[in-house]
């Protein structure tokens, strides 16, 4: 699904475990997705802004362009069958306005 603007959003499932890699368009709001996070569905996990792309990355990058895509990207990792995908995906696109999601099986 695409809607417009904002983030990329892809959900890994395994079992009893998921995990989120999420682009955001910005720094800043990169830093609000995981306080948000932090404060809601979220205890236990991994959350974190860290450079996971490298194998995502449509065009060869800079090395200010890696650093800046780097601090967009929040990972939330082991998560659980206990967090709605879609509460995540809520959460997302509150703090940034849409999404591009892939739910990866």
């Amino acid at each position: 699904r695409t809607v417009d603007g904002g983030a990329d959003v892809n959900f890994f499932r395994e079992p009893n475990n998921s995990y989120a890699f999420v682009q955001m368009s910005s720094v800043e709001l990169a830093r609000e997705a995981v306080e948000r996070l932090d404060c809601t569905v979220m205890r236990g996990s991994t959350i974190s802004v860290t450079h996971r792309d490298a194998k995502y990355a449509r065009a060869p990058l800079t090395e200010e362009e890696r650093e800046e895509k780097e601090l967009r990207t929040v990972w939330v990792g082991r998560f659980g069958d206990g967090v709605n995908a879609s509460h995540l995906e809520d959460i997302f696109r509150a703090v940034d306005g849409g999404a591009a999601v892939d739910f990866l099986q």
